[in-house]
């Protein structure tokens, strides 16, 4: 559920930080759950995409 509502969120380019969370907690789930979860963090760090939520 809680990705879920992080895919939600980063489809409507709100609540980064919780996104940036959910990403975290997604690199504990081996093995997709940590190629995605940092994926997600490496993308989420770039100055464009924070601006986007801003």
């Amino acid at each position: 559920m809680l990705f879920v509502l992080a895919g939600r969120n980063l489809a409507r380019r709100r609540r980064y930080l919780f996104c940036q969370v959910v990403a975290g907690v997604g690199c504990m789930f081996m093995p997709f759950g940590t190629v995605l979860g940092v994926f997600t963090l490496v993308v989420l760090s770039r100055p464009a995409v924070r601006n986007l939520f801003q």
